[in-house]
């Protein structure tokens, strides 16, 4: 079957984005992007690629940054929340802009493994944490992590729940 290949939008950016950051909508500018964060998770937009995936750098001032938000993309991420297997859901990592593989904490994916990443080989350094970062092909596609948890203030702990019931 054929791969539908998502439309690029061109944005603008007072960051410094790099192709495979994981991008929001800069709050009251439609126009410009920001590298995406646990804080901004739910506006997330899509994931920085080359404007014909290929190493292209337009460098005037308003430089072109172009966002793909569905399809198959290269993202940068990082094993600080273990090796990344293919499947595996991506969320924003601790590091602005960067995905790790999904725990069951954060309330957004931004897409699902093609491949794996177990931070030796393919890593293209380290971020503070000390954790490995990398490209991987990441299926671009935004919304609820099916793996969260939920936590509610009602649920009795285990130990007292056995306690009551002795």
């Amino acid at each position: 079957h054929g791969q539908a290949q998502s439309v690029l939008q061109g944005y603008s950016s007072d960051d410094n984005l790099q192709k495979g950051m994981l991008v929001a909508l800069k709050e009251g500018d439609q126009s410009k992007v920001i590298a995406l964060t646990d804080k901004n998770a739910e506006k997330f937009k899509g994931v920085v690629v080359d404007k014909n995936d290929s190493p292209v750098t337009i460098s005037n001032e308003d430089r072109k940054i172009f966002v793909a938000t569905s399809g198959p993309y290269e993202v940068l991420v990082t094993d600080e929340n273990g090796p990344i297997k293919k499947g595996d859901y991506i969320v924003v990592s601790s590091s602005s802009g960067i995905g790790a593989k999904a725990t069951d904490a954060q309330d957004y994916v931004v897409g699902v493994a093609v491949c794996d990443f177990a931070g030796s080989g393919d890593s293209l350094g380290a971020t503070s944490a000390k954790s490995n970062v990398g490209r991987i092909k990441m299926d671009v596609s935004f919304g609820r992590n099916p793996g969260k948890k939920e936590t509610s203030a009602n649920k009795v702990p285990a130990a007292l729940k056995k306690f009551s019931e002795a």
